[in-house]
């Protein structure tokens, strides 16, 4: 089957002020295409004021080059916040089928060779920091005990936190994106602050501040991957970032980009995650695998709710938010990634923020979103054997959250499911 054809080309007004983009086609197609901006965007009204001064082709080829041409030169000026571009995106698009990770990778490199300094920060200063780093609601209170433990024998031991080197990388550490939303934001580190707020011995943390002219080139999404890499597995009492945010990113770019799930390009990515060819087989490539598997048994003319994007995300914390109440602490996990240790640790987070306004609650809903609709039959039903269905999960998860709390609170305890299917579209 022929690629479908386009062009990479770059528009540059008198104003010197640029605008690139890419187009499915040939030039001798659209002879005098520049840019797909709305006729009232500020980029056509200057071409009427100041004419063009130049127009290049700067690439022609497949579709998928093409585009991905156009967002490499847009992510290497950050155009859509730069004052000479007229770009309002750093492009991209559908026909960018694979992932441009270079800036990513880049600036992960620079942070494991040590190239950014660290600092003891005040923790009162780590304090004023958004905390941006990614699924913060599996943020494990356990874990944080871990550390804070730790940082109390190297506190007497040291009398301060020693910060990782390059030959003893596994260390306390914080990673800190310099002025971000103006403030700053820890994009790892975020157990590591947790404890070292809570023990009394530690006055400052380790910190690498990550200069605003190496990041703000990246997009959120890329944001999102940084953090993840910086969380790999196997390091210094730290939560890896776990199998599920993974699963969820590769399955993402097989629906919206084509890319498949054991493409070298995800192999690379799985790589610097600290995941080993076995890890990543066994543990995300078999899981998504068997994922689509499972997809072929949900009842015809339907398909799953992914809960990790949007606008789902919102209508899930808007259910949240409807349900938590004076007497009503509600939370949120998806059967796939449910255990009771994850469900108590979000549970006792939530009585915690509320002080002693945790008296009056009398009543825990579970929240439950279901990745495929396998897991909803399981959780209800049971697992289907050749001797027929298993126990249902719920009957079992219930009876041990119940059990957690009979003699320390008569709390009431409920299950409920959002919406998992909806229709095709």
């Amino acid at each position: 089957m022929e690629k479908e054809k386009a062009f990479t080309y770059e528009v540059i007004l008198n104003n010197d002020k640029k605008y690139i983009g890419a187009k499915v086609g040939t030039p001798e197609e659209h002879p005098n295409y520049y840019g797909s901006a709305d006729d009232k965007s500020e980029y056509f009204k200057d071409m009427q004021v100041y004419k063009i001064k130049s127009y290049k082709i700067l690439f022609q080829g497949t579709a998928q080059e093409a585009f991905n041409l156009e967002r490499k030169l847009l992510m290497e000026v950050d155009a859509r916040n730069n004052n000479q571009y007229y770009n309002k995106t750093n492009g991209g698009g559908y026909h960018a089928k694979s992932t441009d990770m270079s800036a990513v990778y880049k600036l992960f490199y620079k942070i494991n060779n040590f190239e950014f300094e660290i600092k003891q920060v005040k923790k009162e200063e780590l304090e004023k920091f958004i905390e941006l780093q990614i699924r913060l609601e599996n943020l494990n209170s356990k874990k944080v005990k871990l550390i804070d433990e730790q940082m109390y024998i190297d506190m007497k031991l040291y009398g301060y936190l020693p910060p990782p080197t390059k030959s003893n990388p596994q260390s306390y550490i914080v990673h800190v994106l310099e002025n971000y939303k103006e403030v700053g934001g820890i994009i790892n580190g975020i157990h590591t602050n947790k404890a070292g707020k809570r023990n009394k011995l530690v006055s400052e943390i380790p910190t690498m501040k990550i200069p605003e002219s190496e990041w703000r080139v990246l997009s959120s999404e890329e944001l999102d991957y940084l953090g993840a890499l910086l969380n790999p597995q196997n390091k210094f009492v730290a939560e890896p970032t776990s199998d599920e945010y993974w699963i969820g990113k590769l399955r993402d770019k097989k629906n919206d980009k084509g890319i498949e799930y054991r493409s070298e390009e995800n192999k690379e990515l799985l790589t610097k995650a600290g995941f080993n060819p076995t890890q990543m087989d066994r543990r995300i490539f078999r899981v998504l695998e068997q994922n689509e598997k499972d997809e072929n048994i949900t009842p015809s003319g339907m398909q799953s709710i992914n809960y990790d994007v949007e606008p789902y995300i919102t209508k899930l914390n808007e259910k949240l938010n409807s349900l938590n109440t004076l007497t009503t602490v509600a939370v949120s996990i998806t059967s796939g990634n449910y255990t009771l240790d994850r469900v108590l640790d979000r549970i006792d987070l939530q009585l915690k923020q509320r002080g002693e306004k945790a008296s009056k609650v009398s009543r825990i809903v579970v929240l439950m979103t279901h990745p495929k609709h396998a897991s909803y039959v399981e959780w209800h039903d049971g697992k289907p054997t050749e001797k027929g269905f298993k126990e249902p999960l719920l009957t079992l998860r219930k009876s041990r959250l119940k059990d957690h709390f009979t003699g320390l609170k008569n709390y009431t305890i409920e299950f409920k499911d959002m919406d998992h299917l909806q229709e095709k579209f």
